[in-house]
């Protein structure tokens, strides 16, 4: 039985009981008042006697529910703690292992950065590198236009009659004509720097 349950119903075992006594002493007071007191007196201290065990023993016995109950609470107390404790531990290892995780990540991300910067810095020489390729060229682009133009001239110089004939029509350079003319322009180039 509950302990709220437990106080109701002593309460209510009392209060019967007060009221039994009440109605008892009262029947005596007007029941004549010129019979035997001492009977009427003999069976109030006898009720009084009765009362008073019962009110001993519902006591006792709310006594021993309440150390019943206690006990249990202190059990299940008990338990609670060690069930916090356990708790308790696992979720400081869920929290190492979390911080484990997260230092793990910023470790991973500053390397992420360097590589990045790294990889930056390469990618940077290298399209100043491709810049500059393309810059030499140009310039060799324009030299030989330059130099075919030149050329041209030359034989025009030559021979009057080939000038008519050059201009509009395609190159007849050999690839090893135009090869021999780049390395020489491309060293001439690098000389002058």
């Amino acid at each position: 039985m509950k302990p709220i349950m437990m106080n109701n119903v002593i309460a209510i075992v009392v209060l019967q009981a007060t009221i039994l006594y009440y109605l008892v002493s009262a029947g005596v007071c007007f029941s004549g008042g010129d019979g035997d007191l001492r009977c009427a007196n003999e069976a109030s201290i006898a009720l009084r006697d009765q009362i008073n065990n019962l009110r001993f023993a519902v006591f006792n016995s709310a006594a021993a529910a309440a150390n019943a109950a206690t006990e249990r609470l202190r059990t299940l107390n008990t338990q609670l703690q060690a069930n916090r404790v356990g708790d308790r531990a696992a979720l400081r290892s869920t929290v190492a292992a979390s911080e484990d995780e997260a230092e793990r990540l910023r470790t991973l991300n500053q390397l992420l950065q360097a590589n990045r910067a790294r990889d930056r810095a390469t990618l940077r020489s290298a399209v100043v590198a491709a810049q500059a390729a393309i810059d030499d060229l140009r310039t060799l682009n324009t030299q030989l236009q330059d130099y075919r133009v030149g050329d041209r001239a030359v034989a025009n110089l030559a021979d009057p009659f080939a000038w008519g004939n050059s201009q509009g029509s395609a190159s007849s350079d050999s690839p090893v004509d135009v090869c021999i003319v780049c390395t020489t322009l491309l060293t001439v180039i690098r000389m002058k720097r």
